[in-house]
């Protein structure tokens, strides 16, 4: 009976925090296009700062939740760092991810502009460097390797407060495997209204877009998962998080300029199909890990 009451307060609460997320996120995204401000426009500084903002919304939804509804305490959503071991794990693993993604554009798809002229063309025609290529890389490689983690971690936190310190936690009674896919599930559609009402990452490829998208993020959402019933930390998933943004905006982007998003790039179709199969084995992984049938302290 006891174990009934707590699934359904914690099935409960998991409808309330995605109600209130996914309402807070598409009001702002239809206030935004009846601005006539859409991603696909190219408003870059626009662009980020309603991305930065978004990405608050989750973790507001739920400590609004944690603290009104359930009445826990604030802390009980994960804030504990985590052992380093596990941080030096996640940075080579997302790393690689990005390595064998561009890899494989590299021998099949296209090569990498190293002169960045086509980086230029894109965004700034007739335009020259302000500095030398090879410099440039050298100082977005520091920023994507180093610097942008960091930076990132903030907005990042915004976001895994509620996808994986709240509503994975709260699915935690349903099972671990099943926790991981459905919180992860329900990430990756609340990023739909985005691509659909905004054109994000795909501009006016929505189609498949949203399909690709959909995998990449629930694939990833079932990686961070494991780490997160691994060391219970929402900082560590922050940082998961910040380390794929970081490698997603980053130096890759300047050397493999290609205007198909869905084909080549951070959200395409190869990068869909790694990081699926990455969230399969990790779903199979957190199936028969004993390790993770407590919570660590």
């Amino acid at each position: 009976m006891e174990n009934a009451t707590k699934l359904s307060s914690s099935s409960k609460a998991s409808i309330i925090f995605v109600a209130l997320c996914y309402s807070l996120t598409i009001t702002c995204l239809l206030v935004v296009k009846n601005l006539h401000l859409p991603l696909q426009n190219g408003m870059a500084v626009f662009d980020q700062a309603m991305i930065g903002l978004a990405m608050f919304f989750p973790g507001i939804s739920a400590l609004l939740v944690q603290k009104f509804y359930l009445h826990r305490r604030i802390r009980d959503l994960g804030f504990r760092w985590g052992n380093l071991r596990s941080y030096i794990s996640v940075y080579g693993a997302i790393f690689g991810i990005f390595i064998v993604n561009y890899l494989i554009t590299y021998l099949f798809i296209q090569k990498p502009d190293l002169s960045l002229q086509s980086f230029v063309d894109l965004i700034a025609p007739g335009e020259k460097l302000p500095i030398s290529a090879g410099l440039m890389i050298f100082l977005f490689a520091f920023m994507t390797l180093f610097l942008s983690p960091i930076f990132n971690m903030i907005p990042s936190l915004g976001e895994e407060i509620g996808w994986r310190g709240f509503l994975l936690a709260n699915l935690e009674p349903l099972g671990k495997v099943k926790a991981s896919i459905l919180s992860s599930v329900a990430w990756a559609l609340w990023h739909t209204p985005m691509i659909l009402i905004m054109g994000f990452g795909y501009g006016k490829q929505v189609f498949p877009g949203i399909i690709i998208h959909f995998f990449i993020v629930t694939g990833l959402g079932i990686f961070i998962a494991y780490y997160w019933f691994k060391t219970r930390s929402t900082i560590l998933a922050a940082f998961m998080h910040s380390l794929v943004n970081a490698n997603s905006y980053g130096v890759w982007t300047l050397i493999f300029v290609n205007k198909n998003k869905a084909l080549v790039g951070p959200i395409g179709v190869i990068n869909g199909v790694i990081i699926t199969i990455i969230g399969i084995y990790m779903a199979i992984k957190i199936s028969k890990d004993r390790d993770l049938t407590t919570a660590s302290t």
